[in-house]
């Protein structure tokens, strides 16, 4: 008695003063009164509000029509309790998906998961080691708290999954950025699962911020107005507040890292964005699943068919017969004579042999870009790619720097070996794309940002870096280029097309890469500095004896560097 007392119990015989449906209904008119204001001013909020209202009472209605017999029957039947707890984390799971803008296979099943895993560990922390209700499964502590967790976290929940999945459809040039420079996946898509998670905890921290500072939260409301003391209703609010907090944070961390395995192929580590899809509704889903079981059905019944009449498979003819269709044709220009050089026996770098790659259309149209195509660089060669546009100039570098998926009777071989890891791999090939550079930060922050990966920190095949050995090279080649140093402090978006092209380029060149992979990467500049640009690539083939391979549609370009003029020539042996 003493205790509750000090902890500010002012009477034991408080009741809660009992509401009729009269003075419930009368609760209302104020509403109804402003759904009235939002019809006269046209704010178009009168049906959510006026359905919001309904749709609320007969919720709640309905819940305490169920509880009250879960309650009774599962003070001696845990299972019940289980049950109701399953259904209210499928609802939690259903809600959390159907907020997302983009969705994958199985992303209810996943979510599922990543609920009800979080939450069952909260819930044995918190019912089995504080609170310790009798029975443990007491449905009037174990039902309420868990809904409280799954109430108050579903926010942050549905918005990490609805950020991560976003950031992977939209922004993959920025993940493939990163990948081009060794990184592993985690590595890659470091930043965005940073905001994704800080988006979804950012209110439940707000919240814990202010809270009992402007409002009095709801718990600790229905426990003081049932008569408990002030300061075990706080105890309580913490409790609940803490027990949020763990479980928000625990499930968004779950399902981002539930995504990043869906997202990205784990043997390959190469980001598989067409693995999502724009959110379809549940009548879609339904629609989908019974139109694959009848498509397998009928697939099913054709290969009986054909097995038992020995029938050709004209899909395949045709397939086949739309492949030998293509006469797209790549050709390579070696533009540095390695005999007159004297470097006739030259040791192969990197190596590719009956490359081929088709795209789909449509399911039973498929578009060869090339056809068993074979070349190999050596140590201090310059190669030009050319065909014209959409024949897979792009899709073969990408193809030769692992960025995208090869089919495994294509060859790649890097000094004789393909055993190398993706990352390794990458770090020693550079992928340098057209594209302007388009990520948050200058280009200091990538070069930061790239000497922390792991493939960086560990090298077999060259030193390790320090953070201003790698800006004075960038800053060497950006001078070269001519460029001012400012632009490695200005961010990447206030940099002009031109800019990027060259920033970019001195970063991939500071990197010391064996094979420079580049794809129109002076296509933006004119011809001033487009000629300062070749004249540093022609000296660093000369004296590092790299390996270029380089896509341009400037014939005047190759006509340059296959002839160069004498100040190329001068410059490089000076």
């Amino acid at each position: 008695m003493t205790e509750n007392v000090k902890e500010g119990s002012f009477n034991d015989d408080v009741t809660l003063i009992h509401v009729p449906s009269s003075l419930l209904a009368l609760s209302v008119v104020p509403l109804l009164g402003i759904a009235i204001v939002s019809y006269q001013m046209n704010l178009g909020l009168e049906t959510s509000i006026l359905w919001g209202t309904v749709r609320s009472f007969v919720q709640l209605s309905i819940l305490s029509a169920i509880l009250q017999p879960i309650f009774y029957w599962g003070q001696d039947n845990p299972w019940v309790v289980l049950a109701y707890l399953c259904f209210m984390v499928l609802l939690a799971s259903y809600e959390a998906t159907s907020r997302s803008q983009y969705h994958f296979q199985n992303v209810f099943t996943y979510m599922f998961l990543a609920i009800a895993l979080n939450i069952t560990v909260v819930s044995l922390f918190a019912f089995g080691i504080i609170l310790k209700p009798q029975p443990l499964w007491n449905p009037q502590y174990v039902i309420t708290i868990v809904g409280m967790l799954l109430g108050n976290g579903i926010t942050g929940i549905s918005l990490a999954l609805n950020s991560i999945t976003s950031s992977f459809v939209e922004q993959p040039l920025e993940i493939e950025l990163h990948l081009s420079f060794g990184a592993s996946p985690v590595e890659a898509c470091q930043r965005l699962v940073r905001d994704a998670v800080r988006v979804s905890t950012t209110p439940m921290l707000n919240s814990m911020a202010v809270i009992g500072l402007v409002s009095i939260p709801g718990m600790m409301t229905g426990q003081i107005l049932a008569g408990s003391s002030v300061m075990e209703a706080a105890r309580y609010q913490l409790l609940i507040l803490y027990l949020i907090a763990v479980t928000a944070f625990g499930t968004v961390l779950t399902e981002i890292w539930l995504v990043q395995r869906v997202a990205f192929d784990r043997q390959a580590q190469i980001l598989r964005p067409n693995f999502f899809f724009p959110k379809q509704s549940a009548f879609h889903d339904i629609k989908s699943f019974l139109e694959n079981v009848l498509k397998r059905r009928e697939n099913s019944r054709l290969q009986r068919l054909n097995e038992n009449t020995n029938l050709p498979d004209y899909r395949s003819i045709d397939d086949a017969s739309a492949k030998n269709s293509s006469e797209t044709t790549i050709e390579f220009i070696l533009a540095v004579d390695r005999a007159a050089d004297g470097c006739e026996n030259q040791t192969s770098l990197l190596s590719f042999q009956d490359l081929s790659q088709s795209i789909e259309r449509t399911e039973k149209d498929p578009l060869l870009l090339f056809d068993r195509i074979s070349h190999t660089i050596h140590y201090g060669d310059m190669v030009f790619v050319v065909a014209p546009s959409g024949a897979g100039k792009s899709t073969l570098l990408r193809m030769l720097s692992k960025l995208i998926f090869t089919d495994a009777s294509n060859r790649i071989l890097l000094e004789g070996r393909s055993t190398y890891s993706p990352t390794v791999w990458r770090k020693r090939i550079r992928y340098v794309r057209q594209n302007k550079v388009d990520i948050p930060g200058t280009p200091r922050d990538m070069i930061v940002r790239i000497l922390t990966f792991q493939s960086w920190k560990i090298s077999k095949h060259s030193m390790p870096f320090t953070t201003q050995q790698m800006i004075s090279s960038v800053l060497h080649f950006i001078i070269e280029f001519g460029l001012e140093e400012e632009c490695i402090d200005k961010l990447w978006k206030d940099l002009s097309g031109g800019e990027s092209q060259r920033v970019y380029l001195a970063i991939a060149l500071a990197s010391q890469p064996d094979v420079l992979l580049l794809d129109e990467s002076t296509s933006a500049l004119d011809l001033d500095s487009k000629l300062l640009v070749e004249r540093v690539l022609w000296k660093i083939v000369l004296e590092k004896r790299m390996g270029i391979l380089w896509i341009t549609h400037d014939t005047e370009q190759i006509d340059r560097m296959t002839f160069p003029p004498k100040a190329f020539q001068g410059n490089s042996s000076s």
